[in-house]
């Protein structure tokens, strides 16, 4: 009867073990997707930034070139940390399953 109680115990013991690894996967992969859309959004308020430089730059013939620069520098810096954290939610969701 000792070792029937033993198991039930085991049993139990790793599925708790394996509910806390998945909730905790699960809020990395949380984590993960809200810098994702974090970065998206810097990412699409970098290029509107560039967007209005460039008009100036256009229609009054400002000379932004060194700000243009810079802001394609932080988007490139956004684009990278995108695809890492694509990367990073791909993986979290493979361990999920």
């Amino acid at each position: 009867m000792a070792d029937f109680w033993d198991s039930v115990k085991t049993t139990v013991n790793n599925a708790a073990e394996k509910t806390a690894q998945f909730a905790g996967n699960l809020t990395e992969l949380t984590k993960a997707k809200v810098s994702l859309r974090n970065e998206e959004k810097a990412l699409e308020e970098t290029y509107r930034n560039i967007g209005e430089l460039y008009y100036a730059y256009q229609r009054c013939n400002d000379n932004n070139s060194a700000q243009i620069a810079s802001l394609i520098i932080q988007a490139d810096d956004h684009r990278e940390a995108i695809r890492v954290l694509n990367q990073t939610v791909a993986d979290l969701q493979r361990d999920l399953k």
